[in-house]
């Protein structure tokens, strides 16, 4: 059985009158019409494959879904006796058309936004968590009152041409992953991912729901049932054909061609109870944020910066943050990533991993196992851009580094500044495989596969 709803959350002057724009750093942009492309949207399905919980899903056409609204969330459907914490999944589209959130990103760092703009993100917010409870209460109720079962069946479609590796590795995701939901031979429900960042479209001031809408369109108006996106492992896979709305189409209508060619060809059926797991890899970061002298160092390396008579805006907000924090003794000395399974049988299985995740965990995963494995990234916290060995042993966007400064500090301009990080995440000696204990990319493994186990 399963139910699904769907809810607006374009912004408009009604909904909290917050017209600022996530995605794209360093400056403000806004729609300060309101004008949407293509609107957002919030979808919630649950769907009750045996007599255990429900697994409860909710997407979301943002950036990033800020802890402080999924843990409101997440508290509110264990509160309800909705579903557990295990089988509650929350996940963003990362669309870079969507609204500025609280917190996460840093909405001081990135966009440079003031207190009173604040205000505005923090109304929409809170309208936001009111609408997504009772999306889900909704949802919830139509779900105890179906009695109809429904048939699951996954398969994989590929796609070629649509996205490449933006940091320079071969690592490329081409997979269109697909978990339908049939009533007899008739379809239900498409559950559908793809793994190219949702940048499309472009920056723009109107808000748009990029690829993965259009996606989504095609699919509902082929089939008239819903159908819902679900991100890959697209920390470092960008699509080849972006800039505006033509772009946009093309890639989204080629998605979602692809998803329908592999349900006319043919799908396996899923059967078997689930097994829910979660938890949390906690990655070191490169050096330790808890040792005073370490955290004294940091300090006056960021003062260093900070003194700069010649430093970018943007970048003096950063350190002024991290000087806070510092100076504070608040800042982590670890990133909490959570990483969820849901094994359905003996051979399928839905693995949700938070952050912006590199490709080759797909890869990692996907090798480690002898199910069939539908990995997600962006799902439940996005703390940062989650990279392994061969992406952190070298000067990239991702890694956060750059040169002459070295691994042991964040850059100015890239990964780690919007999510407000100081430092990068630790990494092994060059070279070194598999990767060392007391490692960010050991931690992601180990839990990983315990949690697949």
């Amino acid at each position: 059985m399963f139910a699904h709803n769907r809810t607006d959350i374009t912004p408009t002057k009604n909904n909290g009158g917050n017209p600022w724009m996530a995605g794209y750093g360093w400056d403000r942009r806004a729609s300060r019409l309101y004008i949407a492309n293509r609107k957002l949207y919030a979808d919630c399905i649950a769907i009750k494959p045996d007599s255990a919980p429900p697994l409860v899903m909710v997407r979301l056409d943002v950036v990033s879904i800020p802890p402080v609204i999924h843990n409101e969330i997440r508290d509110h459907v264990v509160a309800q006796g909705h579903t557990n914490v295990q089988s509650f999944m929350m996940v963003s589209s990362h669309t870079h058309s969507g609204p500025v959130l609280p917190e996460s990103p840093d909405p001081y760092v990135i966009f440079g936004l003031t207190p009173t703009n604040l205000v505005r993100v923090q109304a929409y917010s809170d309208w936001l968590v009111a609408a997504l409870k009772q999306l889900i209460d909704d949802t919830m109720v139509e779900l105890a009152g179906q009695t109809q079962p429904v048939t699951l069946k996954y398969g994989e479609g590929t796609t070629s041409g649509l996205l490449d590796n933006r940091s320079g590795f071969p690592d490329v995701i081409h997979r269109v992953p697909i978990l339908a939901g049939f009533r007899g031979t008739t379809e239900a429900f498409v559950l559908f991912g793809f793994s190219a960042h949702p940048v499309c479209r472009g920056d723009e001031g109107f808000y748009d729901s990029d690829y993965p809408g259009v996606a989504t369109k095609v699919i509902e108006d082929a089939l008239g049932c819903p159908a819902m996106f679900f991100l890959g492992c697209a920390g470092d896979q960008d699509p080849l054909i972006r800039g505006g709305n033509t772009q946009t189409v093309q890639t989204g209508t080629a998605v979602g061609n692809a998803v329908l060619s592999k349900i006319q060809s043919g799908l396996q059926t899923v059967n078997g109870s689930v097994v829910r797991n979660m938890q949390t890899a906690s990655l070191p970061l490169a050096v330790d944020t808890e040792d005073p002298a370490v955290r004294q160092n940091l300090i006056q390396i960021y003062e260093a910066r900070k003194s700069d008579q010649n430093i970018a805006p943007q970048n003096l907000r950063f350190c002024e943050v991290m000087l806070d924090e510092l100076s504070a003794g608040e800042s982590p000395n670890h990133v909490d990533v959570p990483i969820q399974c849901w094994k359905f049988g003996t051979d399928f299985a839905i693995m949700g991993i938070g952050g912006e995740v590199i490709s080759r965990y797909d890869s990692f995963f996907r090798a480690s196992t002898s199910r069939r494995l539908w990995v997600m990234g962006y799902a439940n916290a996005v703390p940062c851009y989650i990279c392994d060995d061969k992406l952190l042993w070298v000067p990239k966007y991702e890694s956060g580094w750059d040169n002459p400064a070295g691994p042991n500090i964040a850059a100015f301009g890239w990964s780690l500044m919007p999510y407000a990080w100081p430092v990068p995440m630790k990494a092994s000696p060059v070279n070194t495989s598999p990767p060392a204990p007391g490692t960010a990319e050991h931690a992601m493994r180990t839990t990983g596969l315990a949690v697949l186990a």
